[in-house]
């Protein structure tokens, strides 16, 4: 965990180099991506007992002006990516648990000078697995679903080509396996930059 958040600390020094070294004039900006980090926690009581309050995550992001159609609508594709470990309730045996997210989402924003509050729907496509230890009947659960999300948020103009976003997330995805419900939602809390380009 603690390499992945200097790894995390370093990729977002590049990234903020790389778009001061570019930007543009604020009108031209066609193209954008983004980069984020932040902490889930999860609505699941077994899932919080094994595995603490909180997961932290990686993300990306592609955000695409809509405002041809709407004034100040934007879509975006979102990736995640969670892994955790934790020790089962009655071995205090390993388990890790994995959560991959493939996110669709809309944002309304409105545009106060620096400040571009924003409000959206979303829907995920959620790949799940959790290993178990070798003394466990099974070796892992792992599986596909569908979710939804509403995000609320800002982003911060911190130059011609970088905002930062800041952004609460609260997400509904729940499943069943082997006739065991399985409650994926939970609240996301993030942070992340973005870069606005032309090709």
């Amino acid at each position: 965990m603690e390499k992945m958040k200097k790894y995390l600390i370093l990729l977002f020094i590049l990234f903020f180099s790389a778009a001061t070294l570019h930007a543009q004039p604020e009108k031209e900006k066609k193209w954008a991506v983004g980069l984020f980090s932040g902490l889930y926690f999860m609505q699941d009581e077994a899932f919080r007992e094994v595995y603490g309050q909180n997961t932290f995550f990686l993300g990306a992001e592609i955000p695409l002006s809509l405002s041809k159609l709407i004034k100040n609508l934007e879509g975006i594709f979102h990736f995640r990516y969670m892994n955790d470990k934790g020790k089962a309730t009655l071995t205090e045996e390993e388990t890790r648990l994995q959560l991959i997210y493939f996110s669709l989402s809309v944002r309304y924003m409105m545009n106060l000078k620096k400040f571009r509050p924003f409000l959206g729907p979303g829907v995920d496509y959620i790949h799940y697995q959790e290993k178990y230890p070798e003394t466990f009947p099974v070796d892992s659960m792992k599986g596909n679903t569908l979710g939804f999300h509403i995000l609320a948020g800002s982003y911060y103009s911190l130059g011609p080509s970088l905002s930062l976003n800041v952004y609460v997330k609260y997400n509904i995805a729940e499943t069943t396996e082997e006739e065991t419900k399985v409650n994926l939602g939970g609240t996301e809390w993030g942070i992340g930059l973005i870069y606005r380009f032309n090709l």
